[in-house]
């Protein structure tokens, strides 16, 4: 039952819904990792779920697997690029109604090497982890996010399909029976699969086509001007980013020492851009307690 993955989320709240995408279409598993998913408040995930049903229908199709959809495979083997740009511009149209915002958060492999080689902190952290640790920190206090001030609870639902997200929403688990808990706004750590929920095929687009974004921005030097959409993003991601409000992070540093904790590290994000339309009055309004 879909509704299960959500039912133990505050109605009022912000619910954080993510997938991890390990990239594996470079040689020896590739030179970036992406961590992306959408934030939305809990209650317009549910209308998600409701509405996004009757868009599959129209399409023909009961899950979106971005991969497949971009090389055309299986039940997208048929599609002309037009019917493959409709159902994103009609997937994201809904997105935006319901103040659906996409984030991601990318490091490169060089980069993790050197964390865990830094800092003895950095050594206990896979590059997913510090992907993880960063994405949720960044999220809670609004960073990327320029329009929002202030800190918020959040809840995440990871795609169970991967190991390595078990691991991280077992270890998260496990760290809150000891009370250990260094984010006390990240109030749950959840796995969801494919078949249970729409919003995580969202969060698998946004994982796709950032890490392929964040890899050709790397490659350039990360360019900043006003053609980045065109320059660096695929059709389909460009068609997501005009009509909803998406993020990328690069976390490209070294970890900085938090002071008065020794055994503890910040890894900041160095590279940040966005994309799309502003968040609308009711997304700043739920998200600040101030209408824009």
């Amino acid at each position: 039952m879909i509704w299960t993955i959500f039912d133990h989320l505050p109605l009022g709240g912000v619910s954080l819904v993510f997938t991890c995408y390990l990239d594996d279409s470079y040689p020896n598993g590739g030179s970036v990792m992406t961590l992306a998913g959408y934030l939305a408040l809990t209650e317009n995930w549910q209308r998600y779920e409701t509405e996004s049903k009757r868009v599959y229908e129209n399409y023909g199709i009961d899950e979106l697997h971005t991969k497949r959809l971009f090389h055309r495979q299986k039940q997208f083997k048929s599609w002309s690029d037009s019917k493959c740009r409709d159902l994103v511009q009609d997937l994201f149209i809904l997105a935006r109604t319901l103040d659906i915002i996409g984030i991601s958060y990318t490091i490169p492999q060089s980069t993790s090497a050197k964390m865990k080689s830094s800092h003895k902190s950095g050594a206990q952290l896979s590059p997913l982890g510090i992907l993880f640790v960063t994405l949720c920190g960044g999220v809670t206090r609004n960073e990327g996010l320029k329009d929002f001030s202030g800190a918020r609870d959040v809840s995440v639902v990871l795609e169970a399909g991967n190991k390595a997200n078990a691991g991280i929403a077992l270890n998260f688990n496990k760290q809150k029976a000891k009370a250990i808990d260094p984010n006390p706004r990240v109030k749950s750590v959840t796995l969801a699969s494919k078949k249970d929920c729409r919003a995580i095929h969202l969060a698998d687009f946004w994982a796709f086509f950032s890490r392929r974004a964040t890899t050709k921005l790397i490659q350039d030097n990360f360019r900043q001007d006003d053609k980045l959409m065109e320059r660096y993003f695929d059709p389909l991601a460009a068609t997501a980013c005009v009509r909803t409000r998406h993020t990328i992070n690069l976390i490209n540093g070294a970890p900085v020492p938090v002071p008065g904790q020794p055994d503890q590290i910040r890894i900041t994000s160095e590279h940040c851009y966005e994309f799309g339309p502003p968040p609308t009055d009711s997304l700043i309004s739920s998200l600040t307690g101030q209408s824009s």
